[in-house]
């Protein structure tokens, strides 16, 4: 089980989720992680999608791959 905060100011999201990849530590100790939504609700994942591509239109990327 997960809670995020997306920074929309629309409440929490409460999602079941498995890690799929593991990055190295960083700086101050932090690592990255990537998740795999299990079990969340429509309207969450549409917020999440949303928040995340706002931040790849800030990158200017797309979201396709060969994006890098």
């Amino acid at each position: 089980m997960i809670y995020l905060s997306i920074g929309d100011k629309k409440g929490i999201i409460c999602a079941l989720a498995e890690v799929v990849w593991v990055g190295p530590p960083g700086e101050n100790k932090t690592i990255q992680a990537g998740l795999r939504f299990l079990n969340i609700l429509e309207e969450d994942q549409a917020r999440i999608d949303a928040v995340v591509k706002m931040l790849l239109e800030r990158l200017g990327k797309t979201g396709e791959e060969g994006d890098d």
